[in-house]
């Protein structure tokens, strides 16, 4: 189960991201993107677990499924 504050990683972006909010049991997640150097302000997208892979702590290379 997905936690807040988790790192995980869109898998149709590639974008990494944290997880803000978790919505609908579970089945969803409200996604928040930090700001880059293409856009400098965080911005926020919902997806369904099944499009995010969680990121380990301090590697972001190393990937692994939500469900």
């Amino acid at each position: 189960m997905p936690e807040v504050n988790d790192q995980v990683k869109i898998m149709r972006t590639g974008e990494i991201g944290y997880v803000e909010k978790v919505l609908e049991r579970g089945e969803r997640l409200m996604i928040r993107i930090p700001g880059s150097k293409e856009w400098p302000y965080p911005h926020h997208v919902y997806v369904a677990k099944e499009n995010v892979h969680r990121v380990t702590k301090g590697n972001p290379s190393s990937e692994e499924p939500l469900f």
